[in-house]
Protein backbone atom coordinates (compact mmCIF):
# COMPACT_ATOMS: atom_id res chain seq x y z
CA UNK A 1 0.00 0.00 0.00
CA UNK A 2 1.77 3.65 -0.75
CA UNK A 3 1.33 5.98 2.05
CA UNK A 4 -0.12 9.51 1.48
CA UNK A 5 2.09 12.37 1.39
CA UNK A 6 -0.45 14.47 3.42
CA UNK A 7 -0.37 13.18 7.16
CA UNK A 8 -3.08 13.52 9.03
CA UNK A 9 -1.19 17.14 10.52
CA UNK A 10 0.05 18.37 6.92
CA UNK A 11 3.36 18.10 5.41
CA UNK A 12 5.97 17.02 7.51
CA UNK A 13 9.06 19.18 7.34
CA UNK A 14 10.97 17.46 4.83
CA UNK A 15 7.87 17.93 2.35
CA UNK A 16 7.70 21.70 3.11
CA UNK A 17 11.59 22.34 2.57
CA UNK A 18 11.50 20.41 -0.75
CA UNK A 19 8.41 22.51 -1.69
CA UNK A 20 10.24 25.51 -0.54
CA UNK A 21 13.14 24.23 -2.95
CA UNK A 22 10.84 23.66 -5.95
CA UNK A 23 9.20 27.00 -5.60
CA UNK A 24 12.46 29.15 -5.25
CA UNK A 25 13.69 26.64 -8.16
CA UNK A 26 10.49 28.17 -10.39
CA UNK A 27 11.41 31.52 -9.05
CA UNK A 28 15.20 31.21 -10.36
CA UNK A 29 14.28 30.04 -13.74
CA UNK A 30 11.67 32.65 -14.32
CA UNK A 31 14.26 35.42 -13.38
CA UNK A 32 16.15 34.03 -16.05
CA UNK A 33 13.58 33.41 -18.67
CA UNK A 34 12.08 37.16 -18.42
CA UNK A 35 14.73 39.15 -17.12
CA UNK A 36 13.71 42.15 -15.48
CA UNK A 37 10.25 43.01 -14.17
CA UNK A 38 8.20 41.38 -17.07
CA UNK A 39 4.82 41.60 -17.19
CA UNK A 40 4.14 38.25 -18.99
CA UNK A 41 1.61 36.40 -17.66
CA UNK A 42 3.77 33.08 -17.30
CA UNK A 43 6.62 35.30 -15.40
CA UNK A 44 3.85 36.47 -13.15
CA UNK A 45 3.17 33.02 -12.21
CA UNK A 46 6.25 32.12 -11.77
CA UNK A 47 6.92 34.57 -10.04
CA UNK A 48 3.92 34.02 -7.67
CA UNK A 49 4.83 30.30 -7.23
CA UNK A 50 8.34 31.45 -6.08
CA UNK A 51 7.05 33.68 -3.15
CA UNK A 52 5.57 30.61 -1.20
CA UNK A 53 8.94 29.88 -0.16
CA UNK A 54 9.26 33.47 2.11
CA UNK A 55 6.36 32.11 4.15
CA UNK A 56 7.87 28.37 4.44
CA UNK A 57 11.11 30.09 5.30
CA UNK A 58 9.65 31.58 8.31
CA UNK A 59 7.73 29.00 9.49
CA UNK A 60 10.94 27.41 9.94
CA UNK A 61 12.80 29.84 11.63
CA UNK A 62 9.67 30.23 14.40
CA UNK A 63 9.97 26.51 14.37
CA UNK A 64 13.92 26.73 15.43
CA UNK A 65 12.94 29.43 18.22
CA UNK A 66 9.89 26.93 19.74
CA UNK A 67 12.02 23.51 19.67
CA UNK A 68 15.57 25.80 20.49
CA UNK A 69 16.85 25.05 24.33
CA UNK A 70 19.26 28.19 23.95
CA UNK A 71 17.48 31.28 22.27
CA UNK A 72 20.70 33.30 22.15
CA UNK A 73 22.99 30.82 20.59
CA UNK A 74 19.81 30.63 18.01
CA UNK A 75 19.95 34.08 17.41
CA UNK A 76 23.26 34.48 17.61
CA UNK A 77 23.36 31.84 14.62
CA UNK A 78 20.63 33.41 12.58
CA UNK A 79 22.67 37.27 12.65
CA UNK A 80 25.95 35.33 11.92
CA UNK A 81 24.07 33.71 8.83
CA UNK A 82 22.62 36.59 7.98
CA UNK A 83 25.60 39.05 7.68
CA UNK A 84 27.51 36.21 5.66
CA UNK A 85 24.85 36.28 3.54
CA UNK A 86 24.54 40.06 3.16
CA UNK A 87 28.87 39.90 2.66
CA UNK A 88 28.31 37.32 -0.29
CA UNK A 89 25.74 39.57 -1.74
CA UNK A 90 27.49 42.75 -1.79
CA UNK A 91 30.85 40.42 -2.83
CA UNK A 92 29.29 39.27 -5.91
CA UNK A 93 26.79 42.64 -6.90
CA UNK A 94 27.83 44.19 -10.19
CA UNK A 95 27.97 48.02 -10.52
CA UNK A 96 26.04 49.16 -13.57
CA UNK A 97 28.39 50.98 -16.37
CA UNK A 98 25.47 52.87 -17.47
CA UNK A 99 22.23 54.52 -16.91
CA UNK A 100 19.42 53.60 -19.63
CA UNK A 101 16.76 56.46 -19.83
CA UNK A 102 12.94 55.77 -20.75
CA UNK A 103 10.07 57.95 -21.62
CA UNK A 104 6.83 56.42 -22.16
CA UNK A 105 8.49 53.11 -22.93
CA UNK A 106 10.62 54.52 -25.64
CA UNK A 107 14.71 54.88 -25.11
CA UNK A 108 15.34 58.64 -24.24
CA UNK A 109 19.19 58.39 -23.84
CA UNK A 110 22.03 56.37 -22.22
CA UNK A 111 23.98 58.50 -19.08
CA UNK A 112 27.66 57.07 -18.65
CA UNK A 113 28.07 55.92 -14.98
CA UNK A 114 32.27 57.20 -15.24
CA UNK A 115 30.66 60.50 -16.36
CA UNK A 116 28.81 63.19 -13.71
CA UNK A 117 26.46 64.74 -15.58
CA UNK A 118 23.22 66.71 -14.76
CA UNK A 119 20.40 66.09 -17.49
CA UNK A 120 16.61 67.55 -17.43
CA UNK A 121 14.48 65.57 -19.33
CA UNK A 122 11.33 66.97 -21.39
CA UNK A 123 9.22 65.31 -18.63
CA UNK A 124 10.64 68.09 -16.23
CA UNK A 125 12.63 65.49 -14.09
CA UNK A 126 16.26 66.51 -13.34
CA UNK A 127 18.67 63.11 -13.63
CA UNK A 128 22.32 63.84 -12.22
CA UNK A 129 24.99 61.50 -12.33
CA UNK A 130 27.97 61.24 -9.64
CA UNK A 131 30.52 59.20 -8.22
CA UNK A 132 29.34 55.74 -10.44
CA UNK A 133 25.53 56.25 -9.15
CA UNK A 134 22.66 57.75 -11.01
CA UNK A 135 19.53 59.77 -9.26
CA UNK A 136 16.88 61.90 -9.99
CA UNK A 137 17.31 65.15 -8.22
CA UNK A 138 14.71 66.96 -8.90
CA UNK A 139 10.83 66.11 -10.01
CA UNK A 140 7.43 68.22 -10.45
CA UNK A 141 5.63 64.71 -9.87
CA UNK A 142 2.64 65.01 -6.99
CA UNK A 143 4.42 61.83 -4.88
CA UNK A 144 8.22 62.60 -6.03
CA UNK A 145 8.70 58.62 -5.22
CA UNK A 146 11.49 58.84 -7.95
CA UNK A 147 13.44 61.50 -5.86
CA UNK A 148 13.32 59.55 -2.62
CA UNK A 149 13.98 56.27 -4.37
CA UNK A 150 18.11 57.85 -3.87
CA UNK A 151 20.94 56.89 -5.27
CA UNK A 152 21.53 53.25 -7.11
CA UNK A 153 24.51 51.96 -9.10
CA UNK A 154 23.76 48.27 -8.97
CA UNK A 155 23.32 46.08 -12.15
CA UNK A 156 19.42 45.80 -12.68
CA UNK A 157 18.63 48.50 -10.28
CA UNK A 158 15.58 51.31 -11.28
CA UNK A 159 14.31 54.39 -10.82
CA UNK A 160 10.88 54.71 -11.50
CA UNK A 161 8.65 58.01 -11.66
CA UNK A 162 4.75 57.29 -13.10
CA UNK A 163 3.20 60.40 -13.63
CA UNK A 164 5.74 61.17 -16.19
CA UNK A 165 6.37 57.31 -17.32
CA UNK A 166 9.88 57.85 -16.42
CA UNK A 167 12.40 54.79 -16.03
CA UNK A 168 16.21 54.81 -15.40
CA UNK A 169 17.56 51.26 -15.13
CA UNK A 170 21.52 50.63 -14.34
CA UNK A 171 22.82 48.39 -16.65
CA UNK A 172 25.91 46.62 -16.61
CA UNK A 173 28.92 46.67 -19.46
CA UNK A 174 30.79 49.02 -20.26
CA UNK A 175 29.03 52.74 -21.31
CA UNK A 176 28.16 52.93 -25.05
CA UNK A 177 25.54 53.93 -27.26
CA UNK A 178 23.61 57.18 -27.36
CA UNK A 179 24.88 59.64 -23.80
CA UNK A 180 23.55 62.84 -22.85
CA UNK A 181 25.65 64.85 -24.42
CA UNK A 182 25.07 63.88 -28.22
CA UNK A 183 21.29 63.20 -28.10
Amino acid sequence: MSQSVLHPRGLCGNELKLLAILAMTVDHIAWSLFPGYSMHPLALLMHAIGRLTCPIMCYFIAEGYHYTRSFQKYALRLLLLAAALLFALRLTRRTGGEAVVSIGGAEYCRLPLTVDAELTLPCGNTVTVRGGAVCVSDADCPDRVCVRTGWVRADGETIVCLPHRLVIEVAGGAAGGTDAETG
